[in-house]
């Protein structure tokens, strides 16, 4: 019961921490009927390893160490289902009730979302940022974040996106796929500084951009 006490203040925190830290950047949008606070439109209108079990993180959660999520914010979301190149802007709105836009890199534009992932220690709780083209084509992810167990993240990079181990130290493993010498996309994972029995969830920090492949 502490346990799952201390998760639900943990989410809680994060969203909140999460909407004071990006809502600056950017449009705020209320998706799924919501209305905005800041006259914004409404969701319809909106517009950078070898096989799992070689060396990658993972840490042993206690099984009842989980607890419900607060939906009305961060819906839990499958890692396979947010990181799908056939995302589309619509998609994005439709699928979180708050939702960052007016993000701009190079020509892309940009949606920032909270991610829960899942309750387990498999799960990653962060955020999610989707660049799209002026055609609403799919370009590039970002993602930052915590999980205690980093092995499905690492079997979708490199089954579905071709990402290949790269370093691997004591405390750092990296992922990339490379067009020719550049750097395409990239998964950095590294063991926290300070680790603790009673948070399984933060056992290693994530940042990664995942750049489209050229056969989709």
């Amino acid at each position: 019961m502490i346990r799952n006490i201390l998760f639900l203040l943990f989410i809680g925190s994060f969203i909140g921490i999460f909407w004071t830290a990006f809502s600056g950047t950017g449009q705020r949008l209320f998706g799924r009927g919501s209305e905005s606070q800041n006259s914004t439109t409404d969701g319809a209108a909106a517009q950078t390893m070898e096989p799992v079990g070689h060396d990658v993180p993972r840490v042993l959660a206690d099984p009842s160490n989980q607890g419900s999520v607060p939906s009305e914010l961060a819906p839990v979301k499958n890692l396979d289902e947010v990181l799908d190149f056939g995302i589309t802007p619509p998609w994005v709105l439709g699928n979180w009730p708050i939702v960052t836009t007016g993000l701009r890199s190079g020509g892309l534009f940009g949606y920032r979302v909270p991610l829960v992932s899942g309750t387990t220690e498999q799960g990653v709780t962060g955020s999610l940022t989707y660049y799209f083209t002026p055609s609403q084509r799919l370009e590039r992810i970002e993602l930052l974040g915590d999980t205690g167990d980093a092995r499905q993240l690492v079997e979708i990079v490199t089954e579905t996106y071709g990402l290949r181990r790269a370093i691997t130290k004591n405390n750092e493993f990296i992922y990339r796929r490379s067009a020719g010498e550049q750097v395409v996309s990239e998964l950095q994972i590294r063991t926290s500084t300070v680790v603790r029995s009673a948070a399984p969830y933060h056992r290693f920090s994530i940042s990664m951009i995942l750049s489209r492949p050229d056969n989709t």
